[in-house]
């Protein structure tokens, strides 16, 4: 048995493709700021940076990208 509740929570960016819009949800609050560029930018930089693991050769693709450099 869990010795704590679940607290839903959301922290989410939106992307427009020029702008981003900051929303954050919990029990106690809700809000949302307005559009800016920062936000389009640091969801940019986020998703660089979590799908590198994803992009980067590993495994059989590695070593044959290592042969063809060779």
């Amino acid at each position: 048995m869990p010795s704590a509740a679940f607290k839903p929570e959301l922290v989410c960016i939106v992307d427009t493709l020029d702008s981003g819009i900051l929303v954050y949800r919990s029990e106690r609050f809700n809000f949302v700021l307005p559009r800016l560029k920062l936000f389009h930018w640091l969801k940019r930089a986020f998703e660089t940076h979590y799908l590198k693991a994803y992009r980067t050769p590993s495994g059989p693709a590695r070593m044959m990208a290592q042969k063809k450099a060779a």
